[in-house]
């Protein structure tokens, strides 16, 4: 297993830290736990792709937890990613509503 600290920091804006985001790899899965701003640039930066992550669990629907959720799961409808697994998001009550879209068309 490992485990890599991508963010550790708060939703106040510090350039030395990011909010919060840890990668856990073990057993042919990544797991993204928390996904705050910045993170998938982070997690680029370690060397995992987006299309590497099995997987994000969000612990709760903070900002400086779930901001980059959105970020991760555009970044997966590139072309090159068409036929990769589908991503397992897990949270508590309330993700649906997290990341359900209500459209409006003029």
């Amino acid at each position: 297993m490992r485990v890599v600290v991508l963010g550790s920091g708060t939703g106040v804006p510090d350039p030395s830290r990011l909010p919060s985001g840890v990668l856990v790899e073990g057993g042919g899965a990544r797991v993204l736990v928390d996904c705050g701003p910045g993170i998938v640039r982070r997690l680029s930066a370690a060397g995992v792709g987006p299309e590497a992550v099995t997987a994000v669990l969000l612990t709760h629907f903070h900002v400086d937890h779930a901001a980059d959720l959105t970020a991760l799961l555009f970044a997966l409808r590139a072309p090159r990613y068409v036929g990769r697994p589908t991503l397992r998001v897990v949270g508590g009550p309330g993700l649906s509503r997290l990341v359900s879209v209500k459209l409006t068309e003029s």
